[in-house]
């Protein structure tokens, strides 16, 4: 049987978001580049990893 996708934000998703909006936003006081590259790769592994079958 296949599990259903749950289609609620929860608390990890927002603790999740906000520190890395906040860590993008420190680190565009340093180096604007160095923020759009971090935290673009991080949202990049985080849709892939979303996107990954479940086991179990």
């Amino acid at each position: 049987m296949e599990q259903r996708r749950r289609s609620i934000i929860d608390l990890a998703d927002i603790l999740t978001f906000g520190g890395l909006a906040m860590t993008g936003a420190g680190l565009w006081m340093v180096r604007p580049w160095v923020a759009l590259v971090v935290v673009g790769s991080v949202l990049f592994g985080l849709g892939i990893w979303s996107s990954l079958p479940r086991r179990g």
